[in-house]
């Protein structure tokens, strides 16, 4: 089973914007993969008040099928500049 762990910055204003978007895009994924859903935020903010926020998606049994799942619904939901700057790492269960 894998884990997914996608983060990526928003400035103070970004954050306000894009949060009920990722909110709504995680409610597709959840439904159609069935995978757990999260939505984090660094509690401590950086530089120029910017967040790191983290989507997390927890119980992937199929990750290519999920990878073409998430890909899809980021192109639906997020705009491009959103979407190029997000870092995806990658867990399975040891």
């Amino acid at each position: 089973m894998q884990h997914w762990y996608v983060y990526y910055k928003l400035t103070p204003d970004e954050r306000d914007a894009m949060r009920e978007r990722v909110r709504h895009m995680q409610d597709q994924v959840a439904r159609t993969s069935g995978v757990r859903v999260r939505l984090l935020e660094r509690t401590e903010q950086g530089e120029a008040g910017m967040a790191t926020v983290m989507e997390v998606y927890e119980g992937i049994e199929d990750a290519a099928g999920f990878a073409r799942e998430l890909a899809a619904a980021v192109c639906t939901h997020l705009p491009q500049s959103h979407a190029a700057a997000r870092r995806i790492e990658r867990f399975r269960d040891a």
